[in-house]
């Protein structure tokens, strides 16, 4: 009882658990008599267990990003995951994954752990080094892709970037 779950696609709190079924109060507060027997078919996941939490995002660079500016990018994000004290340092990364026709992609991955940490106070953490993140893409000169196609007029020339 008390702990964070999600349970036959339903997430929220257990709040109480008898013989026949379970009760769990959702994120917007209502709450869901779950069967027993539905709980046992579908399994739990219990997010209160977690011992770390993944940090992991994927960010596209605007196509025309140079290669000197995401190496710079790439290594002052990964010495802000490699000085974050709550990052698991044998899984933290910063890589250049893939070149797609929006742009270069870069992924952050890593573990964070730290005693007693919950889901709010990672996200707390992970929103510092997104904002740090993004800082550094701005010192460098670059800027992250829009997700939806661009034209871009040069010359009376349309160039289609999607």
């Amino acid at each position: 009882m008390g702990d964070f779950c999600q349970i036959a696609g339903i997430t929220g709190t257990v709040e109480d658990i008898g013989v026949s079924a379970l009760s769990l109060r959702t994120l917007d507060r209502s709450v869901v008599s779950i069967p027993n027997a539905k709980v046992a078919e579908n399994g739990v996941e219990n997010f209160s267990l977690r011992d770390q939490f993944f940090l992991h995002q994927v960010l596209t660079l605007k196509f025309d990003t140079r290669h000197d500016v995401i190496k710079k990018i790439v290594d002052q994000v990964s010495q802000e995951l490699r000085s974050h004290p709550n990052i698991d340092q044998s899984t933290a990364r910063v890589t250049l994954i893939n070149l797609t026709l929006s742009g270069p992609q870069i992924e952050l991955f890593a573990y964070f752990h730290k005693q007693g940490a919950d889901w709010a106070e990672f996200l707390i953490h992970q929103q510092q080094i997104l904002l740090n993140t993004m800082s550094a893409i701005a010192d460098a000169g670059a800027s992250l892709t829009s997700p939806v196609a661009m034209l871009q007029l040069e010359k009376g020339v349309i160039q289609d970037h999607s």
